[in-house]
């Protein structure tokens, strides 16, 4: 095997015995650059050739270890698993940094989780478990820690490939507090997997206050960076600022700055004033005892505060001008020892290095030399349209047909991507889905379901919701998918937040490349990310269909092949999956 240029073997730290075409060739890569832009095809492989570069990198130079942020919990399943495999051949210790409320063993007690939601909550709720970890503390015993338990942790890392699964995990050591466990594995692990909720300045304190180190002394990877380059100021809703404001029973206002109405809200400076107030309290007493004040509770402060002096332009056409010139939250993580940023669909990369603020970024583009993976094809017929004010019976009725036809022709299953749940539900009384993704529904209940039972079956899937990317449902290390269907065009629905997004990209890089990332960018993304759960490997095969008569405008971004004619359509479905692969 070919060793890198780092003196390590780089293929060492590969999982699997051998890397597929796509992996080795990013293996051969070099990475001396700080930043690197990666981009590969989906179902290529990309999770296990980025570990084994990143363990290699931080081994070499000494560092604390490997720090993976991905967008969701479901994200972290992909690494988790990657990292079990790893870990058999290598021992190396890893975690999923998971929060106090999802692995308090009271967290479904109610009155434990109001109290938990503060930082020293386990305090006021006189938590025994909390109470017996601190006089193991107090009794210097901590080195316990570093010997039983944690040899148990290594011996049952290999069942541990979700988060789930570690919070089962530490609730089995019935005599410890499974968020303090879980704080003493992350001084220890060497590879830390969390969500992008710890990418704001108070969740990386936390990380940095946990594992006793700072970015420089991590490899730090984004997983579908793609979702990073968002501006600071814009990321509104996160979850860091409704918890802070929930947590002093502000959930009206939470609600009114997660619609935005604040822009026409009369009543929002009243609001925000009485907020504030109340905010305030809270952390004067916090002081007064002595405890310590929420780093999200702070950050709720401050961006109250910085809507307070902006209120008077707020209904001014220029509104996005009190927004503070924040590229985005990626320029903090510069001070990784090494930054890679992650996705299928970091194209035009050029776009993405002028949002991250990047000069002169490594990026490293792997084609699909098997051209005959993925292919996307669009039926325009004049009443085929998901738009609201054009929902009917007989639209309805024209998609489960369409649906059934092309159901006929899968080998596996169908994903079928909708534009929102009150139109899902619509076609699911038309289609009868296998499986359907609603509000607050759990992806846990459609990964409990044992992929070798699913054949011919309907998977329908929410747009932006949590199937839509980081799903790998696979049967045989191949996807159970084989054709995604998208009932309409995926467009954002219009928010003052995308056209804020448009004004700021536009005041600094053009009017056309803000109409490209706040209008058009999203689309082909979701298209993409969405397509890819039918090509988990580098063997499968899929087709993506849109169903939508507007299908031509995206014919200029992708290389979508329009048929005018249904049953042209199917046989062409048919005929490509097929085909062999060259």
């Amino acid at each position: 095997m070919t060793t890198s240029n780092f003196g390590l073997d780089v293929f060492n730290f590969f999982p699997y015995q051998r890397p597929n075409e796509y992996q080795q060739r990013i293996l051969r890569e070099s990475f001396d650059e700080k930043v690197i832009m990666l981009e590969a095809p989906v179902g290529t492989g990309k999770t296990a050739v980025v570990l084994a570069m990143a363990l290699e990198t931080a081994i070499r130079l000494r560092l604390r270890g490997v720090l993976v942020f991905t967008r969701t919990h479901s994200q972290m399943r992909s690494y988790l698993s990657e990292l079990s495999v790893l870990n058999a051949k290598h021992s190396i210790p890893y975690v999923a940094f998971l929060g106090k409320q999802r692995l308090c063993v009271f967290r479904e007690d109610p009155v434990a989780k109001e109290l938990i939601k503060f930082q020293g909550g386990c305090d006021a709720y006189a938590c025994p478990l909390k109470q017996k970890f601190d006089e193991a503390k107090g009794n210097k015993k901590p080195q316990e820690l570093g010997s039983k338990e944690w040899h148990l942790f290594r011996k049952h890392l290999s069942d541990v490939k979700s988060a789930d699964d570690e919070i089962r995990f530490l609730d089995s050591f019935s005599d410890w507090c499974p968020y303090y466990l879980h704080k003493e594995f992350l001084r220890f692990s060497r590879v830390i997997v969390t969500t992008y909720a710890n990418t704001s300045l108070s969740g990386l304190r936390i990380l940095e206050k946990h594992t006793g180190s700072s970015l420089e002394d991590f490899v730090v990877i984004i997983d579908e960076a793609h979702n990073f380059a968002v501006p600071e100021r814009y990321s509104l809703f996160s979850s860091l600022l409704r918890k802070g404001l929930s947590l002093v029973g502000e959930e009206h206002l939470a609600r009114v700055l997660w619609d935005l109405k604040f822009l026409k809200g009369s009543d929002f400076q009243a609001d925000l004033e009485r907020s504030l107030t109340k905010i305030n309290e809270v952390i004067s007493v916090r002081i007064s005892s002595g405890k310590e004040i929420p780093p999200f509770l702070a950050e709720t402060k401050i961006f109250l505060e910085f809507w307070q002096e902006g209120i008077a332009w707020i209904d001014s056409p220029n509104a996005h001008t009190i927004i503070p010139d924040v590229t985005s939250r990626f320029q903090r993580f510069l001070g990784a020892r090494k930054l890679i940023l992650l996705s299928a669909t970091l194209s035009p990369a050029k776009i993405y290095a002028l949002l991250f603020g990047l000069s002169s970024p490594k990026i490293l583009k792997v084609k699909d030399s098997k051209g005959g993976r993925l292919q996307y094809f669009g039926l325009i017929l004049p009443f085929l349209t998901s738009r609201y004010q054009d929902r009917s019976h007989t639209v309805l009725r024209h998609f489960s047909m369409i649906l059934s036809s092309l159901q006929k022709c899968s080998k596996k299953n169908v994903l079928v991507i909708v534009p929102s749940y009150e139109f899902g539900s619509m076609i699911a009384s038309y289609v009868d889905p296998f499986w359907f993704e609603k509000r607050g529904h759990s992806i846990s209940s459609l990964f409990s379901v044992s992929t070798n039972e699913l054949s011919g079956k309907i998977v329908m899937a929410i747009n932006g919701g949590r199937v839509m990317e980081g799903l790998n449902m696979v049967s045989r290390g191949s996807s159970i998918f084989d054709l995604v269907v998208f009932l309409g065009i995926p467009f954002l629905p219009p928010s003052v937040e995308q056209r804020l997004i448009q004004d700021f990209v536009a005041g600094r890089h053009g009017e056309e490349v803000g109409k490209f990332v706040s209008k058009e960018l999203p689309v082909i993304r979701s298209l993409i990310q969405a397509v890819g759960r039918a090509t988990r490997s580098s063997h499968d095969k899929g087709v993506g269909v849109i169903l939508d008569h507007r299908v031509s405008w995206l014919a200029r971004f992708l290389p979508i092949r329009i048929f005018r004619n249904e049953n042209e359509l199917c046989a062409e479905v048919v005929r490509f999956l097929a085909s062999s692969l060259p």
